[in-house]
């Protein structure tokens, strides 16, 4: 990790460095929507809402975890799907249920379901 969350400096060397990425890539309109999102999480910093500022960042950090959650289970159920060598692994329906499990518990599950 390049900038490890162990400080408020830490946490604020990586915040410049996204908003700098954003910047560069504003050719698109979700990239403008991820500046403009960017500047209001770091105009609670310039304020001196520290606090909040360092909740918004932990947000999107636990999103991130959760979308990384749900792409793991993507493709575990796509390897028991088709896993055809015999060797004992996770059957499609218990993969299933995780991803339906991780959903609910998300209220994301019929978006979820419905990719599948």
């Amino acid at each position: 990790m390049q900038h490890p969350w162990s400080s408020t400096q830490a946490l604020q060397a990586c915040a410049e460095q996204i908003g700098a990425a954003l910047a560069s890539s504003t050719r698109d309109c979700d990239a403008t929507e991820g500046v403009d999102n960017w500047k209001k999480i770091q105009a609670n910093y310039e304020q001196g809402n520290k606090a909040k500022w360092m909740t918004s960042w932990a947000g999107i950090f636990i999103s991130a975890l959760r979308t990384l959650r749900m792409r793991a289970l993507m493709v575990a159920r796509h390897l028991s799907l088709v896993n055809s060598s015999g060797r004992q692994s996770l059957h499609p329906s218990e993969v299933s249920e995780d991803i339906g499990t991780a959903g609910e518990a998300h209220g994301r599950s019929s978006c979820i379901l419905s990719r599948l």
